[in-house]
This record gives structure tokens, C-alpha cells and sequence, in this order.
């Protein structure tokens, strides 16, 4: 071969190389062109081209376009010329619709997933609902029971009330009809009490023979008025009386000391302002009666003699005094003079006014009607 042929070959070849590089490296290395890349499913298929092909049949042999060959063969310059020995690149795409088919299966199992948790979920919050439901109802009736019985109980409460008030009213209408239909008695016009009376009996001579007796006593009190300004009353008393007295005579000082223990009755008849039993308040009184004084004495003379005696006494007492009246009780002041005469005469007549004399009392009673 002649320098010149191998100076044109070498030529030829050093312009190929420099023409398509992508052809060589492809075919050195069956690498993808610089910037691309396979979608998912896609698959690099490199096709080495034999005498008599062409690049629009290669593309119908595999399904697809000579357009999308040279487009991902940028290498080939020229559709209508390739050269045997060289490799053509093309994507498979079967996979493609099965990655997708299995792409759709997992999002579906997926979305399956998440439906089957989110139905779980509902499920749940529709369980967790109806358990709050039932125990809001649940607390809704024990509410409505607690009130409904607190209602009753009121309502019961209440009709006892009512019925109380009713009960009280006929009760007042009751007394009320009976007090206009009953005349006014005289029992309940003048009330009678009862008192218990404690007195004591103030010093006092009578003449200059007599003791001057002080003591004290007790006695019982029962009073019934007559009408508006008249009243009897009955008094049992029981008293102890001491008392002494100094005479100086030509013989010389006589002692005389004396002791008494006495029941006494008398029946008073008074002048009393009535209050009826609706009213309260001051009731004066004044009043005479007789007296009967039963006495036991114990007389000393001149430290020479002692005797025992037992004295019936007759007399006159007079009293006067003042009621407070409060609903049905009163208190009582009183002051009483009772003057006395003996049954019989003996020697010791200088000492039958021992009981007489002027007592002071206090008065506590309960009245009532008749």
C-alpha cells in the first residue's frame, strides 16, 4: 500500500472518530449517553446493526419509532445512514406497564391500607362515640333520677307543708267558728288562780305588856272572781314567831321571851279589778276578812317559869296588795295586818296577841278558768 492510500485511510478514520464519538464509546462501553436516564420500568436494550438494516425497521422491530431512536441516539446524524458493526440504543417499555400495574397494586394495597386503617379508625371513634354517648345517657338519667327524686321530695315536703297549713287553718276556722257560735261564759270572763305565798312577820308591840314577835311564814292562796270588781279568797297560812320583851317593874327587870308556831284561815272578801284570760297586766286589790289562828306557844318569864300553850285565836285581817298579770301567771306583792282576840281568858291573856301584827308578802301563781 502506497504512503498516500495509508495517509487517506488514516484520515478517514481520525474523522470518524472525531464525527461520532458517541458511537465509539457506546460501542466500547454500552453506557447510556451523558444525561439520561431510565424511568422506572424502562430498560436499555443496545442492538448491534447488521448489513442491510436500517434504522426505521430496527424501530418497528421493537416497537417503536425511528424518530425516538435518533432521538436517543444522538450519535446518528443521518437516519439513512448507519453502518454496520455499530450499536443502537433503544428502551424497552414492556416493563413500564407492568411496574405501573405494579406501582397501581401497591398504591392500591396501600390505599387499601390506609382505608382499612382509617375504617379501623372510624370504627374506633364511632365505638368511642357511642361508649361516650351511652355514658352521657347513662349520667343524663341518674341526673334526671336525682332531680325527679329531689322533685318528689320537695313535692312531698311541700304537700306536708300545705297540708299542715290546711290542717292549722281548719283548726283556726274551727276554733274561731266555735267562738262565735259559744257565748262568753262567765268562767272564761273571771278566772280563779292558785298561789303559794311566803311572808315575813314585822316586829311591833301591841301594848307595853305584850312581846314584840318577827318571824316568817308560808301560805296558800286560792282566789275566784265573782265579777268585774268583786273576789273571794281563800288563805292557809303556817308561820314561826319570836319575840321578847323587858319590863322593869318595882322588883326589879322581868324578861319575858315567847315562841310560836301557828296555822292560820282566813276568808277575805275583796275589792279586785278582773282581767280577763286574753289580757295581761296590774291587778290592785283590797279586802277584810276573819281569821282563825290555831298556835302553839312557848313562853319564859323573868327566867322563872316556862310554859306551853296551846292558843285559839278569833280576829279580823284586813290585806291589800297588786297582781302582775302575764298570759296565765302573776307575781303578787302583798301586805297583810291581822289583829286577834283569845277564845278563852286565862292568865295568860297578856299574850294572845302574839300573831298579831302587820307581814309583807310575795305572791307566785298559775291562773286558770273555773
Amino acid at each position: 500500500m502506497t504512503k498516500r492510500l495509508k495517509k487517506n485511510i488514516l484520515l478517514i478514520v481520525v474523522c470518524l472518530i472525531s464525527f461520532y464519538p458517541g458511537l465509539i464509546l457506546a460501542q466500547q462501553n454500552g453506557q447510556l449517553p451523558d444525561g439520561m436516564q431510565l424511568q422506572e420500568g424502562e430498560e436499555a436494550v443496545w442492538y448491534t446493526i447488521k448489513p442491510g438494516d436500517y434504522l426505521k425497521g430496527i424501530a418497528d422491530m421493537y416497537g417503536t419509532t425511528y424518530q425516538e431512536l435518533h432521538k436517543i441516539n444522538p450519535y446518528i446524524k443521518d437516519v439513512n445512514r448507519i453502518y454496520p458493526g455499530n450499536k443502537v440504543l433503544f428502551i424497552d417499555r414492556k416493563g413500564v406497564e407492568k411496574a405501573r400495574r405494579a406501582r397501581e397494586a401497591a398504591e392500591a394495597a396501600k390505599r387499601e391500607r390506609e382505608q382499612a386503617a382509617l375504617d379501623a379508625e372510624r370504627q374506633r371513634l364511632a365505638e368511642e362515640r357511642e361508649r361516650m354517648a351511652e355514658e352521657q345517657r347513662l349520667a343524663e338519667e341518674r341526673r334526671l333520677a336525682e332531680e325527679r327524686a329531689r322533685l318528689d321530695e320537695e313535692k312531698a315536703a311541700e304537700e306536708r307543708r300545705l297540708a299542715e297549713e290546711r290542717r292549722r287553718l281548719d283548726e283556726e276556722r274551727r276554733r274561731m267558728e266555735e267562738a262565735r257560735n259559744k257565748p262568753v261564759s262567765t268562767e272564761e270572763e273571771y278566772p280563779m288562780y292558785i298561789a303559794f305565798r311566803g311572808f315575813a312577820k314585822l316586829p311591833g308591840d301591841i301594848n307595853a305588856m305584850d312581846v314584840a314577835p318577827f318571824g316568817y311564814g308560808g301560805g296558800f292562796d286560792w282566789n275566784i272572781q265573782i265579777n268585774k270588781w268583786f273576789a273571794f279568797m281563800f288563805s292557809l297560812d303556817g308561820s314561826y314567831l319570836y319575840g321578847n320583851n323587858h319590863t322593869v317593874t318595882d322588883k326589879g327587870q322581868s324578861l319575858t321571851e315567847a315562841e310560836s308556831i301557828g296555822f292560820a284561815v282566813k276568808p277575805y272578801f275583796l275589792i279586785q279589778r278582773n282581767i280577763s284570760l286574753q289580757d295581761s297586766g296590774i291587778q290592785p286589790y283590797i279586802g277584810v276578812g276573819p281569821s282563825y289562828t290555831l298556835s302553839l306557844q312557848n313562853v319564859i318569864e323573868s327566867q322563872t317559869s316556862n310554859c306551853n300553850l296551846i292558843k285559839n285565836h278569833m280576829g279580823v285581817s284586813a290585806v291589800t296588795g297588786f297582781n302582775y298579770v302575764y298570759k296565765d301567771f302573776l307575781f303578787g306583792i302583798n301586805l297583810e295586818y291581822n289583829y286577834v282576840l283569845p277564845l278563852s281568858l286565862d292568865e295568860q291573856v297578856i299574850h294572845t296577841d302574839l300573831s298579831s301584827g302587820f307581814t309583807a308578802g310575795i305572791r307566785l301563781g298559775y291562773r286558770f278558768k273555773e
